[in-house]
């Protein structure tokens, strides 16, 4: 009982002193928190919830994009706070960071199960059979979305499956195990998949039927269903409604999305996308707390890996003080920061299919889905004369090193190396830091199971 009292101090002095002292990650909402405008009762009560989900997922990527991208190496911090502590690999269960991430998400999963409870039983004959569909398909898939993003990076996580008001009341569940945490994303997705109509070309900012196959192509590679999701990515790579983007910028670049884009959450003058300020140097209105290690950013000018002007070099900007050159990021780059967050994308469906093709013994095949990702990015094609083609474990190495650049600020980089198990290695880490330690507070004031050595 004393060691919990201590602990409840400490949260609390950390807390305050975080508040009082640190640039904050990310605002973030309560988890529990479900506003009173969101009360489901009609048509249109049930859009604005809906949006609501929506708005909480983007707030939740942004902040969760950080902390993957800060992990995975290619990136600093260039403000004072915890950020460090996650580029150094010092995961701490009182780093507000991580709480503000694990809280975030499970706002969104709570604004989703209010849709998911309370959407079957509107009475309202605007509402049609069809339209009710899709407002339950769209946030069965950003529940998913959200538990997928937790086990991924945290383990097996307690499954809310219903909405709460209120703010004070723990989430009162024990943790699931990671198999059953995935069994919830796949059932969630199976149930959306049903419910959502087939993509609309034109609009690419509303889940569809295509980016719930996207996501479960890549729990499926996350499961290592190398069968599945080879099946799964072929799927949307066949389907004309999608394509590699070329010339390689032109994907962000381009207002109104292309057909590179299966999901992007939209943002607007009044619901800006945060990762543009994050990101944007201060010459350009930016806070640029979020920066490309020089190391990075002199390999994306090197044409040998960023396949030169037209390649994955737009991925940076750079100007010069005092005669040094400063980089920055450029994904994120318009002002107001209407950029969309970019959820998921046709490239990535390549990349996955290759990895499964080489664990179902298709080199070939695998080789041609590599060199279609390089070849839009402006990159030579790998061939017997310029790489180890016939080694299944050279072209996983080429995928994990495409993966890297071509997704440098979508946060996938952390849970990559983890996933391939090159982590440990190229951070000389202890095994346990393969998973992010329980927010403190939720294993003092929630009772959760903390992941092992962080306690």
């Amino acid at each position: 009982m004393k060691k919990q009292h201590v602990l409840i101090i400490v949260l609390a002095s950390i807390s305050i002193l975080f508040i009082t002292s640190c640039k904050k990650f990310l605002e973030v909402t309560p988890k529990h928190a479900i506003p009173d405008e969101t009360a489901i009762t009609d048509k249109k009560s049930a859009e604005q919830a809906l949006r609501g989900v929506y708005r909480a997922a983007g707030q939740y990527k942004q902040s969760y994009t950080i902390l993957n991208v800060l992990a995975g190496g290619d990136a600093t911090w260039n403000n004072v706070g915890d950020p460090h502590l996650i580029i150094a690999h010092d995961y701490r269960a009182d780093n507000a960071n991580l709480e503000n991430v694990w809280n975030s998400i499970y706002r969104a999963i709570n604004q989703a199960n209010l849709v998911i409870e309370k959407v079957p039983a509107i009475e309202d004959q605007q509402l049609t059979p069809q339209e009710r569909d899709r407002l339950l398909g769209e946030a069965l898939f950003f529940r998913a979305m959200g538990y997928f993003d937790l086990v991924r990076v945290w383990g097996g996580v307690p499954l809310k499956l219903t909405p709460t008001d209120n703010l004070n009341k723990p989430l009162d569940l024990a943790r699931s195990s990671r198999e059953q945490t995935y069994a919830r994303v796949k059932d969630d997705l199976a149930q959306a998949r049903e419910l959502l109509p087939e993509t609309n070309a034109a609009n690419r900012i509303r889940v569809s039927r295509e980016a719930v196959q996207a996501l479960l192509s890549r729990v499926y590679l996350y499961e290592n269903n190398w069968q599945q999701a080879e099946q799964s990515a072929n799927a949307l790579i066949s389907n004309p409604h999608f394509a590699l983007a070329a010339p390689f910028s032109s994907w962000f670049k381009t207002d109104g999305g292309t057909k590179e884009s299966i999901l992007e959450i939209a943002y607007s003058a009044q619901n800006p996308n945060g990762l543009r300020n994050d990101m944007q140097h201060q010459t350009k209105g930016g806070s640029y707390s979020l920066a490309p290690k020089p190391a990075t950013a002199q390999l994306l000018n090197d044409p040998d890996h960023s396949g030169g002007a037209e390649g994955r070099s737009a991925l940076v900007g750079s100007l010069t003080q005092a005669g040094t050159t400063v980089w920055y990021g450029n994904l994120y780059f318009r002002s107001p920061a209407t950029d969309p967050l970019y959820v998921l994308r046709i490239a990535e469906q390549y990349l996955i299919r290759a990895e499964a093709r080489i664990y179902n013994n298709d080199l070939e095949n695998a080789l041609a889905d590599i060199n279609a990702v390089r070849a839009r990015a402006g990159l030579a094609p790998y061939a017997s004369g310029n790489y180890d083609i016939e080694s299944p474990e050279a072209l996983l190495l080429a995928i994990g090193n495409e993966r890297r650049f071509e997704f440098l600020w979508e946060g996938d980089r952390w849970p990559d190396l983890v996933r391939t198990g090159r982590a440990i290695t190229l951070f000389n880490l202890e095994p346990y830091k393969l998973l992010f330690p329980i927010p403190l507070k939720e294993v003092v004031i929630g009772k959760l199971e903390q992941n092992p050595q962080y306690n």
